[in-house]
């Protein structure tokens, strides 16, 4: 059985967000130890969600994103139902947090449930910085580890950024407390 998201776009974005897609998961899933999912492209229309999904059974053109959540197969279709509204976002807004230095972007912070946002907003605003003509989209992201969100104590973030000029891709690792929990790849679009 399929179930209708009802996502709305992110800031002056117009597709749905993959930290829309992160959270959605996370919400439907508190047990979330492991998770890999493949943005195939945007996407302006409402999503279909279905988990336990068996491969090869939809038309590629009608994937948004498939994965793997807890070693179960899941898949985001694209509806025929158009999103209408959009939510505000301030990708600035953690900018003063964060430390660049020639190979990684640090912040010492609260992990919450906006923590996706952060490691988002970190890595985008290494690449302003870094790769300032490139223009980056995310297509893949790997959960490695559980990551204990509401957590009161101050926790060490970083990411490794690397990207070779003559390659459309930005692999990116997040560590927390110096052990890998995500990979993010970006590519140049």
């Amino acid at each position: 059985m399929f179930t209708q998201c009802n996502f709305k776009y992110k800031g002056n974005r117009k597709y749905v967000h993959s930290t829309d897609i992160y959270k959605f998961l996370q919400k439907k899933y508190s047990r979330l130890s492991s998770l890999e999912f493949l943005i195939k492209s945007k996407s302006k229309n409402q999503l279909l969600f279905k988990d336990n999904i068996q491969d090869n059974v939809f038309d590629r053109r009608d994937i948004f994103c498939k994965g793997k959540l807890n070693r179960k197969r899941f898949i985001f279709l694209k509806s025929k139902k158009k999103i209408k509204h959009s939510y505000k976002f301030d990708e600035n807004k953690y900018d003063k947090l964060f430390e660049v230095n020639k190979n990684f972007i640090k912040c010492k912070t609260l992990i919450k449930d906006d923590f996706i946002d952060l490691i988002i907003c970190m890595i985008n605003y290494i690449h302003k910085k870094k790769f300032p003509r490139k223009k980056y989209l995310l297509v893949k992201l790997i959960q490695l580890k559980k990551i204990q969100t509401n957590s009161l104590k101050m926790q060490n973030l970083k990411i490794r950024t690397t990207v070779n000029n003559h390659s459309p891709i930005s692999l990116n690792k997040v560590y927390l407390n110096n052990k890998t929990i995500l990979e993010i790849v970006y590519i140049n679009n």
